[in-house]
């Protein structure tokens, strides 16, 4: 499931973590196709107080996560939230008509891919907590309550 790219952590313990995290994602919001996944461990990146934290790329289906210089509990919710943008993908709501301008504020601009980020961030936090508390006290009496996708 991940590629590594350059001095990518071999911790075996967040990539077990990692599977286990993509298993309960996949099986609550019902993704199809496993996405590639990239660590970069980019000290310069790591250095910078806005450095990046990961991004998906839906052309290639792929999440890249940076590693370098985080907790493994952020490491995690980065890749939840990138994971959403996956599912998004495969369910055909998430266009990219400004991703790829160079003012970077496609986020804010494109009321569409602002409905994605409003998506990604709340659903990819709540299950993140959710897959969480079923690591530390087991499952849950009845399956958690998720919010509607946004479309």
């Amino acid at each position: 499931m991940a590629k590594k790219e350059g001095n990518a952590s071999d911790n075996s313990e967040l990539k077990q973590r990692l599977a286990s995290l993509y298993t309960y994602l996949s099986k609550h919001l019902g993704i199809k196709e496993v996405p590639k996944v990239v660590f970069t461990n980019d000290k310069k990146n790591a250095e910078d107080p806005l450095g990046l934290t990961g991004h998906y790329d839906p052309q290639q289906k792929s999440i890249h996560v940076h590693i370098a210089e985080r907790h493994d509990n952020d490491i995690l919710r980065t890749f939840a939230h990138e994971v959403i943008h996956h599912w998004q993908n495969e369910r055909g709501t998430l266009t990219q008509q400004r991703a790829n301008e160079p003012s970077g504020h496609y986020a804010q601009e494109d009321p569409n891919l602002r409905k994605r980020e409003m998506e990604a961030y709340l659903l990819g936090s709540l299950l993140y907590r959710d897959w969480q508390d079923e690591q530390r006290y087991g499952p849950p009496k009845s399956p958690p309550v998720l919010p509607s996708p946004y479309d």
